[in-house]
């Protein structure tokens, strides 16, 4: 692998998917986390081969599709199988994703973005208008530190994060998972983001000092409102939709000149 490739990754709110967004930059390669809801469509292909995927990362809940996708790239595309507590799927792979840690070099020296304009992940939109459109960010290393100090983040934080990293990743939420793990803190995630399911009622859910959602689910989950008195919690949500532009009263000429 080269610096710049792309490493595209098929997976839910799990650990894996965290330790892609670090890993995969420290490799100078560029992330391509793959919307799950795009599944719905009648390929992935189409985003594997405009997005160059030279490795591509499988969680087992979703390698049905994943293997559907690479049947239709031409190009070679190492996988890398994750696999899924509980479940005994079959690989598509030719290595599975702790084996391949297992192999890892631990004086490895972390590739540095060269500039704050190199690419370091890929999105692609929903493809209502017709195949998804790629849009690429570039490094937001300046923004992490700023950005915790505005969210209160403290020494060894708990954040839940309820927001899809496949759907936002760095372009939204980065900077605030960067924030939370560069205070030594620790992220709680799902699989499957359920409205009324979010918050478990253990005590250890208690402990969460920092929620990372959309605003829709501050809205409509009636788990929300008990965590939030039972603990210290700050809030970090994505901004709503904007409010149409109130544009000014029309005021004709002839009655300007009126009212002097």
């Amino acid at each position: 692998m080269q610096r710049l490739d792309t490493v595209a990754i098929i997976a839910s709110n799990i650990a894996e998917m965290i330790e892609a967004h670090f890993a995969v930059l420290m490799l100078g390669a560029v992330l391509n986390p793959i919307n799950t809801d795009l599944m719905r469509r009648p390929s992935l292909s189409p985003l594997v081969k405009h997005g160059q995927a030279k490795v591509f990362i499988v969680d087992g809940e979703h390698a049905r599709v994943a293997k559907e996708a690479l049947a239709q790239v031409r190009h070679a595309v190492d996988v890398i199988d994750i696999g899924v507590p509980g479940q005994s799927a079959s690989p598509i792979g030719a290595i599975g994703y702790e084996a391949l840690l297992a192999t890892g070099d631990p004086d490895f020296a972390p590739n540095q973005p060269t500039d704050e304009w190199q690419s370091l992940c890929l999105l692609y939109t929903s493809g209502t208008t017709g195949d998804p459109k790629g849009a690429v960010y570039q490094s937001p290393g300046r923004l992490f530190v700023g950005n915790g100090q505005r969210a209160h983040v403290w020494a060894n934080p708990r954040q839940h994060l309820l927001v899809d990293l496949c759907r936002c990743s760095i372009a939204t939420v980065g900077p605030s998972f960067c924030a939370v793990i560069a205070r030594g803190g620790t992220q709680v995630c799902l699989r499957k983001v359920e409205l009324g399911t979010n918050f478990p009622s253990d005590r250890q859910s208690m402990t969460v000092t920092h929620l990372c959602g959309a605003p829709i689910v501050l809205q409509h989950d009636r788990q929300v409102r008990p965590l939030m008195s039972a603990c210290q919690l700050r809030i970090r949500c994505a901004a709503p939709p904007a409010a149409p532009p109130r544009l000014p009263a029309f005021s004709a000429p002839w009655k300007q000149s009126a009212s002097r």
